[in-house]
């Protein structure tokens, strides 16, 4: 089933707050891509938003509705990919923050570069897979979708090279 796909994670002093690196790393497999509802491939990020959203405080990626474009929500902005992922197919997607620049690749390679304002995470957060974060009480749809080889860095943004090596190992769920 789709319910309850989230890690509940601590900080617990070893992250910093503000602009620090990170790295997302997984490989996606949308059942359909012309959704008629943003769907959220993944978000980190508080544990529930009582407020209206305002993606300071998270980092999310979704499927934009009406399209087959990933949408990027962090730091208080969002940017698109100029790549597009197709329904039924499997696509390596890794995000990455470096200190001045995120950075999307697709299948291996640089997507897009993008600037990048400060985000501020949350002492205590979840990792919540196919499912966005809720946001004054509303809860977006479950992305109907496969995910594979989920990880995430705090404190290290992946180089392209790595980015490389991640996408040529291929998925571990491969025959």
């Amino acid at each position: 089933t789709t319910s309850d796909q989230f890690v509940h994670t601590l900080k617990n002093g070893r992250f910093e707050s503000g602009n620090i690196d990170y790295s997302v790393s997984l490989w996606f497999n949308p059942t359909t891509v012309n959704v008629s509802r943003w769907r959220a491939v993944f978000a980190i990020g508080v544990l529930d938003r009582s407020s209206p959203q305002n993606n300071d405080d998270e980092i999310s990626m979704y499927v934009r509705s009406g399209s087959n474009v990933l949408h990027v929500n962090n730091g208080g902005s969002s940017f698109d990919t100029t790549g597009t992922v197709s329904a039924g197919e499997w696509t390596h997607i890794v995000l990455t923050y470096d200190g001045t620049n995120r950075k999307i690749y697709m299948d291996g390679s640089l997507n897009v570069t993008n600037g990048y304002t400060t985000l501020n995470l949350p002492d205590e957060m979840l990792i919540r897979l196919a499912q966005s974060i809720p946001n004054n009480g509303e809860q977006d749809e479950y992305m109907d979708c496969k995910i594979s080889n989920f990880k995430a860095w705090f404190g290290a943004a992946l180089t392209a090279e790595e980015v490389k090596t991640f996408y040529d190992m291929g998925r571990c769920d491969e025959g």
